[in-house]
């Protein structure tokens, strides 16, 4: 599988199936073959990476976070 089975275009926007890894010593996007991953730095209680994750996704792509969503998580 490659990097392209994780990013789907729809008439939304962009679909990411990513890998958020908290506790992070800073945030950063990591691309391996086959996988999309996110390292931020907030803990993963209270909602807090999740909310990291859309602020820190929405200042990289440079889309107001009010139009990044997080869906869903596994």
């Amino acid at each position: 599988m490659g990097i392209e089975e994780n990013i789907r275009f729809c008439d939304d926007g962009i679909v990411l199936k990513i890998r958020i890894s908290p506790n992070a010593s800073k945030n950063q996007i990591m691309l391996s073959d086959d996988m999309i991953k996110v390292k931020v730095t907030a803990q993963p209680i209270e909602n807090k990476a999740n909310k990291a994750l859309v602020e820190f996704l929405s200042k990289y792509l440079k889309v107001p976070d009010r139009k990044s969503t997080r869906l869903n998580s596994s």
